[in-house]
């Protein structure tokens, strides 16, 4: 399946999670809920993954609730 680009808005429904790689590669995982357009509309869920610098700067300026804007490819994958 080919990747799409995506943007959206959101809060974090967590602080952001950071590991380090073997190589000492920094990873954070986002997790974003985006409300729809009417108040009846559920929630949408997205798990962010940002890398290297990026995921430092996350872990150090974002806590849960913040307001946060996400544009990257979109990978969907499922599983049974």
């Amino acid at each position: 399946m080919p990747e799409a680009s995506v943007s959206f808005a959101g809060n974090l429904t967590d602080d952001p999670e950071v590991r380090h790689a073997e190589g000492g590669v920094a990873r954070a995982t986002l997790r974003v809920a985006v409300s729809g357009r009417s108040r009846d509309s559920e929630p949408s869920f997205f798990t962010v993954i940002v890398w290297r610098d990026q995921a430092e700067h996350a872990a150090e300026s974002l806590a849960k609730g913040s307001r946060v804007v996400v544009v990257g490819r979109l990978q969907q994958r499922s599983w049974t």
